[in-house]
């Protein structure tokens, strides 16, 4: 823990001791942090593991420019990535946790014991210490602005390997009334057995009058997949993996899970026994649906199904951005089929 205060060894294992700073404040005026330092745990999709989160930002003198710190690595920063950590600090309303102390015994330290202390040029202060999950949101928004100012910096020891992260395969797919659209890589009479298809389709079906509106098939142009990739980094569309593919068992069979889902996934990676997990009865035609399938060069495959309620406003804004970029590449190709 920053504090460097040592558990309390009489509370016995699942035990929690709580207590509260009556004093803290619950609203900082000051938007201006001056030092910062965190402790957390973020989930690794692509590992399958979880990854202390633990850096600091201040100055190392009064007149000094800001150090970012992260185990061995120093660099030198400014006030921009300070203003980042405000702003997840406000989205994330973390101010609402100040003064609170939390720890529970006996379990693995990735659930307990997340820290935040920031000090304002007012001289306020935020500081918390919370039970925590590697899969808590604004461990996840620190983890990447860190991840973006180290390679700001030209580290990169947070990224995945480059083979994963240049894509060799995208797919994306909308359900919305009455139209379902899908894009995506197509495997055609003109492709050769054992290579990547050089082709791309783009489906309409409406659902309404039971019918297609049309398929188009277009070569994949020159620098396609670059983009793609440029895009989706841009857009941190990675960012809202859930490890589904295809319609879940509620849209009537022929669903598959991958990866850490909700539920089945907690049970997995906690050796708890799997529950049966009751499937709403949903519209399949009606509920709006975004999917996606990112292939890497290594064949690592990072996925998505998310529908109605549960489709978060920046998976939308990131989708639409990479449909933008589909649907210019098919209005400016030539089509090989119909």
């Amino acid at each position: 823990m920053i504090s460097g205060k040592e558990p309390d060894e009489r509370i016995v294992n699942g035990g929690t001791h709580r207590s509260q700073d009556t004093g803290a404040a619950k609203v900082i005026e000051s938007k201006n942090i001056i030092d910062f330092q965190t402790y957390c745990y973020w989930y690794n999709k692509d590992q399958w593991r979880s990854e202390a989160v633990r850096f600091s930002v201040r100055r190392e003198n009064s007149e000094g420019p800001f150090i970012l710190t992260r185990d061995d690595t120093k660099v030198e920063t400014d006030g921009s990535f300070l203003t980042k950590l405000q702003e997840i600090i406000e989205k994330h309303k973390l101010v609402s946790k100040n003064g609170q102390y939390e720890h529970t015994y006996g379990i693995p330290p990735e659930f307990t014991d997340y820290e935040i202390k920031a000090v304002y040029d007012s001289g306020e202060e935020l500081h918390f210490i919370t039970n925590g999950g590697p899969e808590s949101l604004w461990c996840a928004d620190l983890r990447k602005a860190l991840c973006d100012e180290l390679v700001r910096h030209g580290i990169e020891d947070m990224l995945p390997p480059i083979e994963d992260r240049r894509i060799a395969r995208f797919d994306l797919k909308f359900n919305e009334w009455p139209l379902k659209t899908s894009y995506a890589t197509i495997r055609t009479e003109d492709d050769e057995d054992g290579k990547r298809p050089v082709h791309f389709v783009k489906m309409v079906y409406n659902n309404e009058t039971k019918s297609s509106e049309g398929m188009k098939i277009i070569t994949i142009p020159e620098g396609f997949y670059a983009h793609i990739t440029e895009l989706v980094d841009q857009t941190g569309l990675k960012d809202y993996s859930n490890g589904k593919i295809d319609f879940p068992d509620a849209f009537g069979g022929g669903g598959m899970m991958m990866g850490m889902g909700m539920g089945i996934g907690m049970g997995m990676g906690m050796g708890m026994p799997l529950q049966p997990q009751e499937q709403p009865n949903i519209d399949k035609e009606h509920t709006s649906v975004i999917g996606y399938c990112c292939e890497g060069e290594s064949g690592k495959q990072c996925n998505t199904f998310r529908y109605g309620d549960d489709i978060p406003e920046g998976l939308k804004e990131a989708a639409a951005v990479i449909r933008e970029y589909l649907e210019e590449v098919f209005a400016a190709s030539d089509y090989a089929g119909a």
